[in-house]
């Protein structure tokens, strides 16, 4: 019987019977455990896992009366040709928004008739986010998990939270966490580099700016490496760089650039250079964070990772049953307003 270690939580709300019978569904769904393979016997088993007689024959007997095993008189427990041997995937986002909904769209089109997809969101809730786990640890094959978690308002790494997953079935999407090691599969964006990078792909466009300048909302949860990633590309390129939390204080002039990350920042600069004489994408440059339609109608040139790209690259590695680290960087979309 090739089993993964089967763990027993003590203290976990599910009886030993169903966290062993869940352990089994998990790997024969999974395909570590394949149609007509034998079970050890309830002795066997019972030794094995040192895991008592009485908890094992009521788990065997849940599986029976659920169709994954069948028993053959005088020969023992054969897993059972069972037809919906589909992989489930529990995906978390923190909040929903246009951006994750192409990610989901994405993994569920790329997984098609393989997986069926579960979506909760956490709303950042370090508490909710332990809660959904807790309840679905050992229901599901892969956790698809993006990382963001705040406690009392102010961000935290979520380590503890993100560990409670095995290892083998977390995948982590958008952001990853260093210090969980390489144990894991992540598809990430390096906002740092990336931001750097895609500035750099058309210096020929930005030789015009004097200056960048970052509206970066202190309340919205940005990646902080973002504005990092710009000031590091002024100071290497000899531009002026300045970040500002809103534009209530400041009134855009010639020869600026400014990079929104918020649609209702985007929003007040348009109006506010269409108060004065100046010509977007010739006096004043913008450049927003992520694309939309709205964006490409309006010509504003945008700085957007690939987050369909990103949604398939997790599908692919559920369905090869791999385990890689992949950069999901940025790009440059260069419109009108640069």
């Amino acid at each position: 019987m090739s089993l993964v270690t089967i763990e027993i939580d003590p203290n976990s709300k599910v009886s030993k019977v169903e966290q062993v019978a869940q352990a089994i569904v998990h790997n024969i769904e999974k395909g570590a455990l394949t149609k007509g393979e034998r079970l050890p016997s309830i002795s066997e088993f019972s030794k094995q896992y040192k895991i008592s007689r009485d908890t094992v024959e009521k788990a065997y007997k849940l599986l029976k009366d659920e169709a994954f095993i069948e028993t053959v008189p005088g020969r023992g427990n054969y897993i059972a040709d069972k037809k919906d041997n589909k992989l489930k995937v529990l995906l978390l986002f923190n909040k929903l928004s246009s951006y994750k909904k192409n990610v989901y769209y994405s993994l569920v089109e790329a997984l098609g008739k393989k997986a069926k997809v579960d979506l909760q969101i956490y709303h950042y809730d370090t508490d909710l986010f332990r809660e959904i786990i807790e309840a679905s640890l050992g229901k599901y094959h892969y956790y698809v998990v993006m990382p963001y978690f705040l406690k009392k308002g102010k961000e935290v790494d979520g380590l503890d939270l993100v560990r409670m997953i095995p290892e083998d079935e977390l995948i982590l999407l958008d952001k990853n966490i260093p210090e969980l090691g390489d144990a894991h599969s992540v598809i990430f964006q390096d906002f740092k580099r990336d931001i750097y990078e895609a500035l750099e792909s058309d210096l020929e466009s930005l030789q015009k700016y004097d200056d960048i300048i970052v509206i970066f909302p202190p309340d919205k949860n940005y990646q902080k490496d973002i504005s990092l990633g710009i000031k590091e590309f002024c100071k290497d390129h000899d531009k002026g760089f300045l970040e500002v939390e809103n534009l209530s204080k400041v009134n855009p002039g010639r020869n600026e650039l400014y990079i929104t990350l918020a649609e209702s920042d985007l929003a007040d600069l348009i109006n506010k250079v269409k108060q004065t004489s100046m010509v977007i994408g010739e006096d004043v440059g913008i450049i927003s964070f992520n694309d939309t339609i709205l964006k490409g109608l309006l010509n504003i040139s945008v700085v957007t990772t690939d987050f369909e790209k990103m949604g398939g690259a997790a599908a692919n590695l559920i369905l090869k049953k791999q385990k890689q680290q992949i950069r999901n960087p940025f790009h440059l979309i260069k419109r009108g307003s640069l």
